[in-house]
């Protein structure tokens, strides 16, 4: 239940242009009974002078004027069936796809009172429940920087731009950089307008269209007197190309696909499929295209392996990004969040498609995917002239050359040397777990959760240990953990466990070590291929992981201690042959 006794009212001038909305005030903000007063609303108005804005220009208030339980607005939401039940019961409603309690409900009816009366131009939302009490849209991780329209009232409309919340940022400080550019947005859209983007795709053409539009870009890539940049994009589906989009501009994109639903034998028939692959080969491959992607490393392993050539990569958005801004996100639309002219989140519109939907959904989904590299490869141009990182990236571009070639050679293997170790491994893991079941006094499985919750928290009545920075969702109980992490920290604080944990904490290390690094991953051919990421660490070293057709693996980060197989054979051999003497 809610503290309806103490209470934050909204603040600013009603007739506000711009209209800030929180989720819930703080304690700091219910003692002075403003919102946007305490830690967090201090560094709100740090970061809006940043990007320009005047925080005494705008009006703001929060969707809970109260403060909810464990101050966590999250309590009003339903998050089962039960208390889905225990919310309509107790005069909760469904409202915006979910059950929310009574208090909330009549505090929505407020905040909408609030909108028509201030009529705003502009609404930021600030967290998950600002940006779904105006949109209806849920995760501000998604959708922040998002140019939506609010739906919380018929009487007025206005544009909507989620963000974080601030008290989000004082606890993940490297969200500041991320808010104040979303901050620097909305102060860009009241200046010059809220731009519009108007997208020309076609996502269903028939043969003649499709082999026309070849034809035409080949032409303007010949004719043309520079390089020409394509951007180029694939969708998957049962490790196969689904379609695959080109754009020419910012604007304008075309989707050829592959796969259709009903159709087993594919969209084209097999000569017009040959026709638009010898196309898109004659295209993608002329010396004076400059094709753009997305993470290419993981379209052109599909490419070379169904089409038979090798794009002319000569720019990946994600690797500009890694250069730029280590340790920032790199996927295409937080980069697209950031640097293109109009911005909606878009990428779930390819993750939901199934089967029983309009086919046409990946389709466009496949031609956005392609406008917006472009877009974010253009405005990355200048990012990286300015910060001087012009050769570093072309060093990188060489570097995703020899990567993809290391990638379609593969290693070889020596099976022989594979087997010992394996056998090794299981003796190995034979004797831990028998130490284990030694010192523990009874049968114990160490990747058993629950059977290592009632040894350690029951059997021997350990104070429990939580995993950190995980919070129980609402109405669930927070349950103790027996993690790695959990499980050290009750060795660090109970010497007498501590030759136990060690050992379960081994014997998890050699269970991974085998199913990981000593099973057969090889390719059809008896070759490990794994995928190679430029841009996988912040620390500018390469990752390795399974490629995009299930085989290979990572290659290398080994858990466990710093010794090899061998060394940990031996010690054990050592142990067990001390203990029988």
């Amino acid at each position: 239940m809610l503290n309806v006794d103490l209470r934050c009212k909204p603040s600013g001038p009603p007739n506000a242009e711009v209209m800030v909305v929180g989720e819930a005030p703080g304690a700091e903000e219910l003692s002075r009974g403003e919102p946007f007063v305490g830690f967090s609303g201090v560094e709100l108005t740090l970061m809006m002078g940043e990007a320009g804005l005047v925080r005494a220009q705008m009006y703001l208030t929060n969707v809970l004027q109260s403060r909810p339980p464990g101050g966590l607005i999250e309590h009003c939401f339903a998050a089962n069936k039960t208390q889905e039940h225990e919310f309509l019961s107790k005069g909760g409603i469904r409202y915006n796809g979910r059950v929310i309690s009574a208090e909330l409900y009549k505090a929505l009816q407020e905040l909408k009172a609030d909108f028509e009366r201030v009529k705003p131009k502009l609404v930021i939302a600030l967290g998950n429940a600002a940006l779904w009490a105006f949109t209806g849209e849920w995760g501000i991780g998604n959708w922040r920087g998002s140019q939506l329209e609010s739906t919380i009232s018929r009487e007025h409309y206005c544009v909507v731009v989620p963000t974080y919340n601030p008290a989000a940022v004082l606890r993940q400080w490297h969200l500041r950089r991320v808010m104040v550019q979303d901050l620097r947005r909305i102060q860009s859209g009241l200046t010059n307008g809220w731009p519009r983007t108007r997208h020309n795709f076609l996502v269903e053409p028939s043969f003649e269209q499709a082999t026309f539009m070849l034809k035409r870009l080949y032409d303007l890539v010949d004719t043309a007197p520079g390089p020409t940049r394509l951007a180029v994009d694939s969708e998957t589906r049962h490790y196969h190309i689904a379609c695959l989009g080109i754009a020419w501009s910012v604007h304008d994109a075309i989707c050829f696909p592959f796969m259709k639903s009903g159709a087993p034998y594919g969209y084209w028939n097999e000569a017009e499929e040959a026709e638009i692959v010898f196309l898109l080969q004659q295209l993608l491959t002329h010396p004076k295209v400059e094709v753009v992607g997305q993470n290419f490393l993981y379209d052109a392993q599909y490419i070379q392996r169904y089409f038979k050539f090798q794009p002319r990569l000569t720019d990946d958005t994600m690797l500009k990004q890694h250069i730029c801004f280590l340790g920032l996100p790199k996927s295409l639309d937080f980069i697209a969040s950031m640097y293109c002219e109009q911005y909606r989140f878009w990428k779930e519109d390819g993750k939901t498609w199934a089967e029983a939907m309009d086919e046409r959904i990946l389709w466009k989904y496949n031609c956005e995917d392609c406008v917006r590299t472009l877009e974010c490869a253009i405005a990355l141009d200048g990012v990286v002239q300015s910060l001087g990182l012009s050769s570093q990236y072309q060093f990188q571009i060489r570097l995703w050359w020899a990567t993809f070639r290391m990638m379609l050679r593969g290693i070889r293997t020596d099976d022989e040397m594979r087997a010992q170790l394996e056998l090794q491994m299981d003796q190995y893991a034979r004797y831990l777990l028998a130490e284990i079941e030694y010192i523990a006094g009874q049968p114990l499985n160490p990747k058993s959760p629950k059977q290592m919750r009632e040894f350690f928290y029951g059997t021997l009545c350990l104070r429990p240990e939580y995993k950190r920075g995980k919070r129980a969702a609402p109405g669930k109980i927070r349950q103790p953990s027996c993690d790695d992490e959990c499980l050290t920290r009750v060795g660090q604080r109970e010497p007498l466990v501590k030759p136990l944990v060690n050992l379960i904490l081994e014997y998890r290390s050699v269970s991974v070590y085998k199913s990981t690094f000593l099973g057969d991953c090889r390719d059809v051919d008896g070759l490990v291929r794994c995928s190679f990421n430029p841009a996988g660490t912040v620390t500018l070293r390469f990752s390795s992981s399974e490629n995009a057709f299930g085989s290979g693996m990572n290659l290398q980060n080994l858990p466990g201690k710093e010794r090899t197989l061998e060394s940990s054979y031996e010690h054990s051999e050592g142990e067990s042959a001390e203990a029988a003497g």
